[in-house]
């Protein structure tokens, strides 16, 4: 079942360009959560117990491209990936209202353990640009035994040219509490709709979008069902 958790409009400060791109977060299952400053990261962490699993998250800011998948703890892994976006081609301090859109295809996928506890699982999706955001929850419990949901997430963004405006795209994960072997995955596009004729987007990490032909990213979740 789906959840719309929020779609927030609120007032926010007007941005100013940073120094430096805005950092994205990681956090894989129990670990530390850390920043990165990078425009792409693959990270994963494994683990022998008490059910042997694999967390990862990787981000790609120029393709605009995000992937979440953990197996099996109570700990969410999550992924947030910012940067700082603007637009080129139309006079600076000229207001730019932009669509910021994810589109998330995520998996949850269940099972017992030995003494019959079925359990269940989480996916966790939002958007946000200041005070501003939407959010996706999809909690899942079985039967059956697997689940999966295609969403699209938008959200308007305001952007004065030669201003840079932070947005954030999140994906997490987590398995419910109770349960053992329960496995979430999630992977996500960045787009953005609604400029003007002859204006790109722009960011601080060199956003390309589609333009980008990036190597197609495989979970370790989607990697272990092609050979059950």
């Amino acid at each position: 079942m789906a959840q719309i958790l929020g779609l927030v409009f609120g007032a926010s400060a007007t941005a100013h360009a940073a120094p430096s791109c805005p950092p994205s977060i990681v956090k894989l299952g129990g670990g530390s959560q850390t920043n990165e400053v990078g425009a792409k990261i693959d990270t994963s962490f494994s683990f022998p117990s008490p059910t042997p699993g694999t967390d990862q998250v990787t981000y790609d800011l120029v393709a605009g491209t995000l992937t979440m998948s953990q197996c099996c703890g109570p700990a969410e892994t999550f992924v947030q990936a910012s940067d700082a976006y603007d637009v080129a081609g139309v006079p600076l301090g000229s207001p730019v209202t932009v669509v910021a859109t994810l589109v998330v295809d995520s998996e949850v996928r269940t099972s017992c353990d030995q003494a019959l506890l079925c359990g269940g699982a989480l996916v966790d999706i939002q958007i946000r640009h200041g005070a501003d955001s939407v959010v996706v929850q999809h909690v899942f419990t079985p039967p059956p035994q697997q689940m999966g949901w295609h969403d699209t997430l938008v959200l308007p963004v305001t952007i004065v040219a030669g201003t840079p405006a932070e947005v954030d795209f999140t994906l997490g994960g987590r398995q419910l509490v109770g349960g053992i072997g329960n496995e979430s995955d999630a992977s996500a596009t960045i787009t953005f709709s609604g400029l003007p004729p002859g204006a790109t987007m722009t960011s601080c990490q060199g956003f390309q979008g589609a333009r980008a032909t990036p190597a197609k990213s495989v979970s370790w979740g989607k990697l272990k069902s092609l050979y059950r």
